[in-house]
């Protein structure tokens, strides 16, 4: 799906199937369908720090800066689901390590 030091230009949707997170080759967290992959490196326009692989059968959608624009504006509750996402990720780093 993406690759670590990459653009971080899209966010990820897996709507079905696992999606495996890794960094540096080892893989901190295996998200399951419906989460949202993009982490802080779409705001802030940094390379990505993680590789994100499907596994198996699963599918994704990809959503750029401008339609996030518009779905926030839509529905303002995505915002405060954005941000729990966010969290997510670091936490489950730091699991891992």
């Amino acid at each position: 799906m993406f690759r670590e030091p990459g653009p971080a230009t899209f966010i990820y949707i897996a709507p079905s199937g696992l999606v495996e997170i890794a960094s540096h080759t080892n893989v901190v967290e295996i998200i399951t369908g419906g989460t949202e992959l993009w982490h802080p490196f779409v705001a802030d326009r940094q390379p990505r720090t993680t590789t994100a692989r499907s596994r198996g059968n699963s599918k994704s959608t990809i959503m750029d800066q401008r339609k996030f624009s518009y779905a926030a504006e839509q529905e303002p509750t995505l915002v405060w689901y954005t941000m729990n996402e966010l969290a997510h990720g670091p936490r489950a780093t730091n699991a891992a390590l």
